[in-house]
């Protein structure tokens, strides 16, 4: 077996081992199916099932980024107080599982909520892999191990 392919195996048994620890881990379990969301102004909305910040618009960037851009981008909504919060940061692969949970339970068509369907960056960092990071994707809330370096949507949460 050559190194590339050693390589490649291994990433995709990190990716299975990522995704498993994601469901089990951090998503809440939590039933949405009574939930109605919290309104917090025109730009945001709280998630009923943890009370996090979340914009309204899941690609405020306006285009994908690298993770070092994400938290550029970050910083740059704390320095404005977009929404009126100075903690904008990146979700945890939980709390987008959370959120793709929400957007699927029919509850939310009339919060006005933008998601793209594609991979999103989380704050999760891929075990042994510093140069990777979690993302989930919001169409299918599959999981994937990706290089830093590579771009992927920001949905910014602020707040626990």
């Amino acid at each position: 077996m050559t190194v590339f392919a050693k390589a490649t195996a291994i990433r995709f048994i990190l990716a299975g081992l990522i995704a498993i620890f994601v469901s089990t881990s951090f998503h809440s379990g939590s039933c949405f199916a009574e939930s109605k969301i919290a309104v917090s102004d025109e730009e945001t909305f709280t998630l009923p099932v943890n009370g996090v910040l979340w914009t309204r618009d899941g690609n405020l960037a306006g285009q994908e980024l690298t993770w070092s851009e994400a938290l550029e981008f970050l910083n740059e909504l704390n320095a404005e107080k977009f929404g009126g919060c100075t903690a904008w940061r990146l979700p945890s692969s939980g709390e987008l599982t959370d959120l793709l949970t929400y957007l699927n339970s029919g509850n939310a068509d009339e919060a006005n909520i933008l998601a793209e369907q594609d991979f999103y960056w989380s704050s999760s960092v891929a075990p042994l892999e510093t140069g990777y990071a979690v993302a989930v994707n919001m169409e299918d809330g599959s999981v994937d191990s990706n290089q830093k370096e590579e771009i992927n949507y920001v949905w910014p949460v602020c707040g626990q």
